[in-house]
């Protein structure tokens, strides 16, 4: 199987800071993508937190403690995909510790979306509408599912006052 990766970030047109943070560790497989959340609550610290998190817990996983802690997770799933589930926990706990003890950091949070790939399996984790897609023979699958008030909103069909008007149940849109 052939791997093509990059990435690249944007400001986009509203901030006037970059809060996205991704990390590519090509020997592993592993990809970790992060957008911060809370503009002025430093989402930027948040999201490079949670990436470093991931990283390092999957680089090193004998050296967190969170592998004992989180032990809900289903015994079906792979190595990889505990060891993400953990480091997903992990790196909620470490940026809740720092707003925690950063009074200016109080209400950051981000977004986070990790994939893992040993030989033909694919572990993901998946945290807010950061979203992991699958391009195989020039089609774009998406993989993951938006976790948002207006993601949610359009699965249940109702609209909101917070949907651009181009998501508003346009034709065709729940096909």
């Amino acid at each position: 199987m052939r791997i093509a990766s990059g990435g690249v970030t944007d400001l986009g047109r509203v901030r006037t800071n970059n809060e996205d943070c991704y990390r590519i560790v090509e020997p592993l497989n592993l990809y970790v993508l992060s957008d911060g959340m809370g503009g002025e609550a430093h989402g930027e610290v948040a999201s490079a937190l949670a990436v470093e998190t991931v990283v390092k817990h999957c680089l090193h996983p004998e050296a967190s403690p969170a592998a004992e802690l989180f032990d809900e997770v289903d015994p079906n799933f792979s190595e990889r995909t505990k060891r993400l589930s953990a480091a997903v926990h992990l790196a909620n706990r470490n940026i809740f510790k720092s707003a925690e003890e950063n009074p200016e950091q109080h209400g950051m949070g981000a977004t986070l979306t990790a994939v893992w790939i040993d030989g033909e399996k694919l572990s993901i984790a998946h945290v807010g509408d950061s979203r992991a897609y699958l391009l195989r023979g020039g089609n774009l699958l998406q993989l993951t599912r938006d976790h948002s008030l207006v993601a949610e909103q359009v699965r249940r069909k109702r609209k909101s006052k917070w949907m651009p008007r181009s998501t508003r149940f346009s034709p065709g849109m729940f096909c």
